[in-house]
C-alpha cells in the first residue's frame, strides 16, 4: 500500500508553503464537496478524490485504486484532539489529511481480509507501518528544522498542516499496528516511538486516546472511547503471575489484594477512583513490571495509569506518568526474580 498523498503534503504537489493562500480555487473545491455523510469506503475514496481534484498526478493515482465497497467505515483505533482550522486553507488540510488516513485504514482493513496465511499479514502490515513511520519520522524533523513547535502568524499554514499531519499519521500507525497486534513479531509503543523513534521528549507527547469496541445505532458504526489496559493475554497466567509477584517482591501492600489488580488489569472499562491499588513494592520496580508486560496489553503505560486515578506508590502518593518515566530503569532490585515470573504469561 502507498500513502501518496500523504506523502505529497511534505515532499509534492500539496506543500502547504508552496500554495496560493485564500485561493478562490480552495474555496470551490470546499464548497463542491460539501459537509456529506460518508458511509462506506467507496464515498469516502469519491470525497478524497473531489479535495484532490486540481493535483493531476494524484487524481489519477486515486483513480486507479478502485477501492468499491459498501461496508461501513470503521475509525481509526487511536485518535487525538487535532488543532481546530482557523482559515479557508487549513480546512482543506485538516479535511485532507483526516480523510485520507481514515480511508487508507479501511483500505488496509479491507485488502487485509483477503490475506491467507500470517506470513502474508505481517509482511504487508509491516510494509504499510514502515512507509507511516518513515514518513511520521521526516515531518518530525522538518518541524524541528522550521522550528514550528508553536503556531505564528508569519507561518500558520505550514505549521499547522505538518502538527496535523504528524499527529494524524501517529494516530494511522497505531490504530494499523492494533489489527494484527498479536500476530506481529515486534510492536512499539506511543512512549517509545516517540523516545527512540522521533527523538521527542515525552512531555511533547500530546494525549492519544485508545478507542474500545463498536456498538451499532441504525446500521452506523460508533466508536465509544472507554480506559481500558486492553489485556490481550491469558487471564489464568495473568493472576499466577501477579500472585507470585506479590509473594516474592510484595507487589502490592497488605491492604490491597490480589483479585483486585487483577480485575483493574482486564477490565474492558475502568472506572476512574474506582478502587485504590496501593504497591507494596518500589515505584521503580513496578515501572519495570509495566515494561515487561506491555507486550500482553495494547494500552498499559503510565499515562492511562495515571489517567486511571487508582494506582498509588507505597508511600501512598497518587502515581503520575512523570515521576513514572523518571523512575524507569533496566536493572531495579529484583529484576531476575520479575523476569522469571512474568515469562509465565509466554
Amino acid at each position: 500500500m502507498e500513502i501518496k498523498i500523504l506523502h505529497s503534503i511534505l515532499h509534492n504537489e500539496l506543500r502547504p508553503w508552496m500554495i496560493k493562500t485564500g485561493s478562490i480555487n480552495t474555496v470551490e473545491i470546499l464548497k463542491r464537496v460539501g459537509n456529506k455523510n460518508l458511509s462506506n469506503l467507496q464515498e469516502l475514496t469519491q470525497y478524497v478524490r473531489n479535495l484532490i481534484g486540481d493535483y493531476p498526478v494524484l487524481f489519477k493515482w486515486i483513480d486507479k485504486q478502485n477501492e468499491k465497497s459498501d461496508s461501513s467505515i470503521i475509525n481509526l483505533y487511536y485518535n487525538v484532539e487535532l488543532t481546530a482550522f482557523v482559515d479557508v486553507d487549513t480546512k482543506f488540510y485538516a479535511e485532507l489529511i483526516s480523510k485520507e488516513t481514515l480511508r487508507t485504514f479501511n483500505v488496509f482493513l479491507q485488502r487485509s481480509a483477503t490475506w491467507k496465511n500470517k506470513v502474508e499479514i505481517i509482511y504487508n502490515t509491516n510494509l504499510l507501518l514502515k512507509e507511516i513511520k518513515a514518513l511520521t519520522k521526516q515531518v518530525s524533523k522538518e518541524i524541528d528544522a522550521k522550528r514550528l513547535d508553536s503556531i505564528k502568524e508569519e507561518n500558520i499554514l505550514t505549521t499547522f498542516v505538518l502538527q496535523y499531519l504528524k499527529h494524524s499519521l501517529i494516530c494511522l500507525y497505531f490504530s494499523v499496528q492494533q489489527v494484527f497486534r498479536n500476530e506481529l513479531d515486534q510492536t512499539i509503543t506511543l512512549e517509545d516511538f516517540y523516545l527512540l523513534e522521533l527523538n521527542q521528549p515525552l512531555e511533547k507527547m500530546p494525549d492519544f486516546t485508545f478507542s474500545g469496541q463498536t456498538t451499532k445505532d441504525d446500521n452506523k458504526t460508533k466508536y465509544i472511547k472507554k480506559l481500558t489496559f486492553g489485556f490481550n493475554g491469558d487471564k489464568e497466567k495473568l493472576k499466577s503471575v501477579i500472585y507470585q509477584l506479590n509473594t516474592q517482591i510484595e507487589l502490592l501492600d497488605e491492604h490491597t489484594p490480589s483479585s483486585a489488580l487483577l480485575e483493574v488489569l482486564t477490565s474492558k472499562s475502568i472506572i476512574k477512583k474506582s478502587v485504590k491499588i496501593r504497591l507494596g513494592c518500589e515505584t521503580v520496580q513496578f515501572v519495570y513490571i509495566i515494561n515487561k508486560l506491555s507486550n500482553y496489553f495494547n494500552n498499559f503505560t503510565p499515562k492511562t495509569i495515571q489517567e486511571s486515578e487508582i494506582f498509588f506508590s507505597k508511600g501512598n502518593t497518587l502515581l503520575k506518568a512523570q515521576n513514572m518515566y523518571k523512575n524507569k530503569l533496566d536493572n531495579p532490585k529484583n529484576k531476575e526474580i520479575i523476569d522469571n515470573i512474568i515469562k509465565h504469561l509466554q
